[in-house]
């Protein structure tokens, strides 16, 4: 992101004073905008995206990523699961969270969801995952039944705004102790033990 601001903006360094953990793409570009005084128009944010997509594969190769424990199993068990449906609720662009997962080998496992296109508010993005997931399902969605995993308080408020059921995992930069403070339904420490994530759609 801070690579591209550079580039489109012709900027000469970039302030990166702005939460990411958790939030959406444009939440985030928005605060990006406000501190080097870009304006936070439909052109600009547009002009923004271009450029991240474009360059987003090579970041991702310079970065050396890895598909953290458990996360490929789960997806396959979940796949061949006659009950479930696997969406995603995130904060990245549409774009963008395709590119990412494609680089990783994970896309083709989530038919659904709720990007940060447009929404900066992670409670929006929500709402539009389960809009999507209703969609999907002929109208058949019970917000009970659903399970965001995320590793960030974010995740977890964005979960019970839609009446959804949470676990966290401490896989990110929030601690163990941080998210069980705010009470998910499940505190894991990863998804390396994918039986017991696969019971919660028995």
């Amino acid at each position: 992101m801070q690579q591209s601001l550079l580039e489109e903006f012709g900027l000469d360094q970039v302030m990166a004073d702005v939460e990411f953990a958790g939030r959406s793409d444009r939440g985030i570009v928005k605060d990006l905008f406000a501190q080097h005084d870009i304006e936070n128009s439909h052109d600009n944010w547009s002009r923004f995206q271009l450029r991240y997509t474009r360059n987003l594969n090579d970041s991702l190769a310079a970065c050396r990523g890895r598909v953290l424990a458990g996360v490929a199993e789960l997806l396959e068990r979940l796949q061949e699961h006659a009950s479930a449906a696997i969406g995603l609720l995130t904060g990245n662009i549409r774009q963008g969270a395709q590119i990412k997962l494609e680089h990783y080998g994970l896309y083709h496992h989530f038919s659904f969801g709720g990007f940060g296109d447009d929404h900066v508010d992670r409670n929006s993005i929500a709402r539009q995952a389960a809009a999507s997931a209703r969609s999907h399902l002929d109208g058949r969605f019970s917000p009970d039944r659903v399970w965001v995993i995320g590793d960030t308080p974010n995740d977890i408020q964005c979960a019970r705004s839609i009446g959804a059921r949470v676990a966290a995992v401490a896989t990110g930069e929030f601690n163990y102790d941080q998210l069980q403070t705010l009470g998910p339904d499940l505190m894991l420490h990863d998804l390396a033990d994918t039986d017991t994530m696969m019971q919660l759609v028995e």
